[in-house]
């Protein structure tokens, strides 16, 4: 099987770039992070943000549910491999409007403790 990349260790970065370019009306990058896909109507105010996320390799698996009345933010990791810590934490920033953020993703050991030491991070 054939595959069109331009650069292997570039292909969540540039996928997540290009469905942001395909979706710009509904969807943009985090300034603070390219690994957060956020909706554009985010943080909306008296609302709590929902964030879902996991490793890339299942698209539109997260990112097709952010928009309008779905998630506020999709935290992207590596090809099968959990978003960063850090990555979890400003998807918070980005769509935190005073009322908290909850995170949804899978029962992964990755997942859980990268998403939990997010959630640590952003309730200091």
């Amino acid at each position: 099987m054939r595959r069109l990349l331009n650069d292997a260790y570039d292909v969540v970065e540039e996928m997540l770039d290009g469905f942001c370019r395909a979706h710009s009306n509904y969807v943009h990058l985090c300034e603070d992070d390219g690994r957060v896909v956020v909706s554009n109507v985010a943080p909306v105010k008296d609302k709590v943000g929902v964030i879902i996320g996991g490793g890339s390799g299942h698209e539109p698996l997260f990112l097709g549910y952010v928009g309008e009345n779905f998630a506020d933010a999709a935290v992207i990791g590596n090809i099968n491999t959990s978003p960063s810590s850090d990555a979890c934490y400003n998807a918070v920033k980005a769509v935190d409007a005073g009322r908290g953020c909850i995170y949804l993703y899978g029962n992964y050991a990755g997942d859980v403790m990268n998403f939990d030491m997010g959630a640590e991070m952003a309730a200091e």
